[in-house]
């Protein structure tokens, strides 16, 4: 297969994936809201988004039962068709029987983290080398936020013309189109044995000497960037902002920064080092703080100011996911490639939950600036220990 090719059959399926996951979990709220349900019944709905937190849980299975002719392959086709099935049933039934909604959609999420695990352990197996892997993660990062502008953006627009049934209609038909794709784009892998793969699995990667200096950069080098890019939102509203001008700054403008810098910093770092990168990273993400910190001393009156420092922003995550994704796939083991990716994109998350709690109350008590400042001095620290631990 072609070095094109394999990028663009994982720019449509990193780009399909995301769409549904950005639509029901940032448009979905927003609709729920304007037809008058709770805070509670709109809290409920957010679980649809527990299957992509623990899919690391079943990743071993996709890792176990992928030695097969069709590969990784099977798994992606019989994901996105079910994916299909519990979505497009969805369409029939109105938001007064919104639990019935949460639980079909559970299990759509559920087929879709499945998906995501296939997805990335295909894309390691397939992307040969460091610069090939390097473009690749560049594209998976511009195909996931083009899949968030499009579903938090440009399908919530459209959403009030062409309602709930048409817009899950849509929302099908995108995630189906990688399927005609994949038989002619993915080369059939021959039947081989692979050990047998456990969560067990998940535990023994702390035991391999070459992660275990990754694994603190792990949890902490993209925190501050997942931070301060989800603060956004009330920041911006907080500033005066409408909620169609977040709409466009933060769903549109923000998002295309993302996606631009993540295509080309792929391409333009195909040829740096793991150090270098992460390295680039940590300063990128100092001089995020500092746009950060210079947002909340601007008023509404700044508003194109404020418009460009999101931008740099949303430039700056396209380059944290693009450098999480490149030293990631270096990180995975041969015939655990699903399990390992899965796990480290977990412990990339894993303080994210708790710890936005915290930021909020420093926020609220202390004010945004200081939050910034400390996610800046968390920044600083993880730069020092990638330069005294990578070489």
């Amino acid at each position: 297969m072609s070095s094109l090719k394999k990028y663009a059959l994982l720019a449509l399926l990193y780009f399909t994936q995301t769409v549904p996951f950005s639509f029901f979990g940032t448009a979905i709220p927003v609709i729920l809201r304007q037809k008058g349900f709770s805070l509670e019944n709109i809290g409920y709905f957010q679980l649809i988004a527990l299957p992509f937190s623990l899919k690391v849980l079943w990743a071993p299975l996709i890792d176990k039962y992928s030695h097969t002719r069709r590969g990784y392959r099977g798994w992606i086709q019989i994901a996105t068709l079910l994916y299909a099935c519990f979505t497009l049933i969805a369409a029939f039934f109105s938001f007064e029987n919104l639990l019935f909604i949460i639980l079909l959609l559970f299990f759509a999420i559920m087929c879709l983290s499945t998906q995501d695990i296939a997805v990335d352990a295909m894309a390691v197996t397939i992307l040969k080398d460091d610069e090939e892997r390097s473009i690749g993660n560049g594209i998976q990062s511009g195909g996931n936020y083009f899949g968030f502008l499009f579903g938090g953006g440009i399908l919530l627009m459209t959403y009030p013309y062409l309602g709930w049934k048409l817009t899950i209609v849509l929302l099908t038909g995108i995630a189906l189109l990688p399927l005609f794709k994949l038989k002619g784009f993915i080369p059939e892998k021959k039947h081989q044995h692979k050990e047998k793969i456990s969560l067990k699995d998940l535990i023994t990667y702390f035991k391999v000497p070459e992660f275990k200096a990754w694994i603190p950069v792990l949890l902490l080098l993209t925190l501050p960037n997942m931070v301060i890019f989800h603060t956004l939102k009330p920041l911006l509203y907080d500033k005066g902002l409408s909620l169609s001008q977040v709409a466009l700054v933060y769903g549109i403008f923000a998002m295309l920064a993302a996606l631009s810098f993540g295509l080309l910093s792929g391409y333009l770092l195909r040829k740096m080092n793991r150090r270098n990168k992460l390295l680039l990273t940590a300063f990128a993400n100092l001089l995020m703080v500092g746009a950060a910190v210079m947002m909340t001393y601007l008023s509404y009156s700044g508003f194109y100011a404020i418009t460009m420092l999101c931008f740099f922003i949303g430039a700056v995550s396209g380059l944290n996911y693009m450098a999480f994704a490149a030293v990631a796939m270096e990180f995975t083991r041969p015939g655990k490639e699903g399990t390992d990716y899965a796990f480290q994109t977990f412990l990339r998350g894993f303080l994210v939950f708790p710890l936005m709690p915290l930021t909020g109350f420093v926020a609220d008590h202390w004010g945004y600036a200081l939050m910034f400042v400390s996610m800046g001095i968390l920044t600083f620290i993880t730069g020092l220990y990638i330069v005294f631990k990578f070489h």
